[in-house]
């Protein structure tokens, strides 16, 4: 049998043998444990395998730029533009829950190597853990920066301020290899005055990192579309293997990867399969086992309506309709911009149009084109999925993110048609920088709005109770709500109200061993109106029921006809009240799973002992 024969049914054998592995072999329950034991380690390698294949192919062609005066400008402009769109709104969390739940398992990346989300009781010992349906590149990286700094939540947004600065040197650097340095420039001012882009330019969520792994990939593909040898490959597949472990559907990387590199072979009638080739397959493993515990897990559903699938062609129209108020229309409301909309629509319709009927002109001796024209496929399914997707409707503001794809593609495609027009005549010059200025006028009005900041009532009250614990006197104080993973991320002992309500007793047990200063509690509650007055109700899923004494020691209200209070428990009565049927059903017996008691080892101890004041 001939040696490339051979070589291409070992890679089908170790693909198959991959997704057996991944989706069949094992339970869901096992499909964790090996997740848990493996995700850290595997993303690390893969990690370091990228940067090492990358660091081989690139050495000889970068070596002598590296701290050259035009390098360190280019560098010292991506910084300077990316400082621009991070103090817009400033660092901090942006979307509920969402970005804590990262900065959470990065936390777990940084202590333990374990890939969990935590709630723990006492500090650095978890008494919740649960593995989360998000991929891992980006906890990792904040890990990463964790270990060079040392634990603090800033991470996560001087990450994404890094991550923004090498998305517009790589936004700039693309644009220019397809087109000329006037679409790259316009297309990096269009990225700046774009108000979704500098909303997550100074965030905790992934959505910057996303499109930085597609511009990459895109760059690798060129590259190697150019210049196929073994190093390129390598470099090529490793990276579209590693960027797939950025959000649920980046995976969508390797159809185009994958069309490519065959094209390849076809073109130049040679097969080539380096050791990266066979290495990849394994690296997705413990991606499908993270895919099968949460498919396996109805808490993980909560996007499904009943009924309904998460996906369907049937959400397409109502989403469609969404995506263009997102796109176009004028309103502060929505963190887009509409002459980016119009200008990166009539663009893409402009470099379809041209494929279909000049690719001769277009594509001639331009492989560097060619190759970034299938890349582009990534993006454009991206944003199909998301149209598919139950909630796709890009015109909300905690959706608009998963738009980002579709506004990369506007980014490209309207600098270069703005370009095109800066190029045709006197008067065309005049028309690309009136709609960069129309652009940068529409920005700094939507800047001032700073939609995320001033809109996300959510994040005000979960700041009210940090706030609120970073001012208490130094002492281990426990925090319970349904705000746990705030919480956790700030490194605060930390419980759910659910389960609070049915382990009082055990809470009771530490409050007379004075293992906590004080326990507080965080509840929301609504006012309602009536014809005596108004009258403060706390939800029931934030109360702790009739057993615990509470007093209010600071109270806000964030929400119209709502308030947010904290209070210290002063006691905990678990004698049964006489309505004590009507209490259980309301509130949960307090008496019911209250065994909290845990082995834990020598180094538990120590973490817990070495975090007292």
């Amino acid at each position: 049998m001939p040696k490339r024969a051979s070589h291409i049914l070992a890679f089908v054998f170790v693909s198959l043998a991959s997704v057996y592995l991944g989706f069949f072999a094992f339970t869901p329950e096992t499909c964790k444990t090996l997740f848990r034991a493996f995700g850290y380690w595997n993303i690390a390698i893969l990690f370091t395998a990228f940067v090492s294949a990358l660091s081989i192919a690139r050495w000889k062609r970068t070596k002598s730029q590296i701290g050259s005066r035009k390098t360190l400008v280019f560098a010292g402009c991506a910084i300077l533009l990316s400082l621009f769109l991070y103090t817009r709104e400033g660092g901090g969390f942006k979307i509920v829950f969402d970005e804590h739940l990262l900065a959470n398992v990065a936390r777990s990346l940084y202590y333990d190597q374990d890939p969990v989300i935590r709630e723990s009781s006492l500090q650095n010992i978890s008494w919740y853990e649960m593995v989360g349906k998000r991929p891992l590149l980006f906890p990792f990286l904040l890990s990463l920066a964790h270990h060079l700094t040392g634990y603090q939540v800033e991470n996560a947004f001087y990450l994404n301020f890094f991550l923004t600065a090498i998305f517009l040197g790589l936004l700039y650097t693309l644009v220019r290899r397809i087109s000329d340095r006037r679409a790259a420039a316009y297309s990096v001012a269009m990225a700046c005055f774009m108000p979704l882009i500098a909303q997550n330019s100074s965030g905790g969520g992934f959505e910057i990192l996303n499109l930085c792994g597609l511009l990459i990939c895109t760059w690798l593909a060129i590259e190697y579309w150019r210049s196929p040898d073994e190093k390129t490959l390598t470099s090529l597949i490793l990276g579209a293997a590693l960027f797939s472990h950025v959000r649920y559907e980046s995976a969508i990387v390797v159809i185009p990867v994958a069309a490519l590199i065959l094209a390849s072979w076809l073109r130049d009638k040679k097969v080539t399969l380096p050791y990266s080739a066979f290495l990849a397959p394994l690296t997705f493993i413990p991606l499908a086992w993270q895919f099968s515990f949460v498919k396996a897990e109805p808490g993980f559903h909560q996007y499904s309506l009943p009924g309904e699938s998460i996906f369907s062609l049937s959400y397409i129209p109502a989403n469609l309709e969404r995506a263009k108020n997102f796109l176009f229309v004028p309103s502060l409301d929505y963190a887009g911009s509409p002459l980016i909309g119009m200008a990166g629509i009539a663009g893409a319709i402009a470099a379809l149009s041209f494929s279909l009927t000049r690719r001769k002109a277009l594509y001639a001796n331009r492989p560097d084109r060619l190759a970034a024209a299938v890349m582009s496929l990534c993006p454009a399914a991206q944003t199909a999925l998301v149209l598919c997707f139950t909630y796709g409707q890009l015109d909300d503001i905690l959706v608009s993110r998963l738009g980002l794809p579709l506004v990369l593609i506007c980014l490209i495609c309207g600098g270069l048609l703005i370009g095109k027009i800066h190029a045709i005549h006197r008067y065309g010059k005049i028309a690309a920088i009136a709609i960069l200025v129309l652009t940068a006028l529409w920005a700094f009005r939507s800047y001032a709005h700073a939609l995320y900041s001033n809109e996300n009532k959510l994040m005000r009250r979960i700041d009210f109770a940090i706030d609120f614990a970073h001012s208490l006197p130094k002492g281990n104080y426990l925090f319970i709500s349904n705000m746990s993973q705030a919480f956790e991320t700030e490194g605060l002992n930390n419980m759910n109200s659910r389960v609070a309500k049915l382990r009082l007793a055990n809470i009771e047990k530490h409050m007379q061993l004075m293992t906590y200063k004080d326990v507080y509690v965080i509840q929301f509650g609504t006012i309602d109106w009536n014809e005596e007055g108004s009258e403060k109700r706390i939800l029931a899923n934030w109360h702790l029921g009739p057993n615990a004494v509470l007093e209010t020691v600071a109270e806000t209200s964030s929400f119209a006809h709502s308030f947010t209070r904290i209070s210290r428990i002063e006691d905990i009565d678990l004698d049964p009240p006489a309505n004590r049927m009507e209490q259980e059903a309301t509130w949960g017996n307090p008496n019911d799973a209250t065994n909290l008691e845990r082995s834990i080892n020598a180094a538990e101890y120590n973490a817990w002992r070495e975090s007292l004041p």
